[in-house]
């Protein structure tokens, strides 16, 4: 784990940055978004996450506010993201009015209006009549695609730990082993936190490419596809690799050249943070 004090001043590099943009763009004040598995900006910013709801931070007036639609993880977001200014409420949408409201600003630039739902914007957007809300999205975005050190060593350690996964998939993948419990193994593997689930899918007759393991029992000449990510404090790798049980026949060696010139590392992407 990166000690706090290390995150908190990646963060304040971070919010230095997004002010910037905010100037560029002539706001006085910013809203950023995030929901339920798409909180990229907003974790970007705070290092937090919810594991439910909706999540929303307004700068505006006189410093940061963040709301949640649940109360239970306050505590732990304030810790990790050095701000004392969170509040909790079913329907934050109306804190967040509350906010920008007092603070009455010009302009607001918008991070994660993809991602907004309708009415919770007009929510906020209802006692603002005089406020212009503008997107800087691309911009933030262009932002955070540019790696900080910790950011790079936390996606190694993704990696890694996806190689790990990989590792168990070659030595697990036996027959009378089924799908689901070569995924319960990879899981293991790839430690606590996940970019996704672990799929496994074998045999030679199933024409679906993605879908979630089955009780199936490998056999004997199956090709066999893992496709599996860790991650690591909400920066994820993401691989797959399809390989076979026992001797591959001519059908699977030509459909499925090994590629040796290839590194077995992992490929990087960043989804978090």
């Amino acid at each position: 784990m990166v000690p706090l004090d290390d995150w908190h001043a990646e963060l304040k590099t971070r919010r230095e940055a997004m002010r910037e943009i905010l100037q560029e763009a002539d706001c006085d004040g910013a809203l950023v978004f995030g929901s339920h598995g798409h909180s990229e900006h907003f974790r970007y910013l705070t290092n937090f996450a919810p594991v439910l709801g909706d999540a929303w931070l307004v700068i505006a007036g006189d410093g940061p506010t963040c709301a949640l639609d649940f109360a239970w993880q306050l505590e732990e977001a304030r810790r990790r993201s050095g701000r004392s200014g969170w509040r909790g409420q079913l329907g934050a949408a109306s804190v967040v009015a509350e906010r920008l409201a007092e603070a009455s600003p010009r302009r607001v630039g918008v991070a994660g209006l993809d991602r907004l739902p309708v009415t919770a914007f007009e929510t906020i957007r209802e006692p603002l009549t005089r406020t212009e809300f503008v997107d800087v999205g691309p911009s933030f975005a262009k932002l955070r695609r540019r790696k900080s050190p910790l950011e790079v060593e936390l996606l190694r350690e993704a990696a890694r730990l996806t190689d790990g996964g990989l590792d168990a998939a070659r030595a697990g993948a036996k027959p009378g082993v089924t799908e689901r419990e070569l995924a319960a193994d990879i899981g293991r593997a790839l430690g606590p936190e996940w970019a996704f689930p672990p799929t496994v899918i074998g045999g030679n007759e199933d024409p679906i490419p993605i879908r979630e393991p089955t009780d199936r029992a490998l056999a004997e000449g199956d090709s066999v596809m893992v496709d599996i990510g860790a991650a690591h404090e909400g920066y994820q790798a993401d691989a797959a690799r399809t390989f076979v049980i026992g001797e591959p026949n001519d059908e699977q060696k030509r459909v499925c050249r090994p590629a040796a010139h290839l590194s077995p590392a992992t490929h990087w992407r960043m989804h978090a943070s």
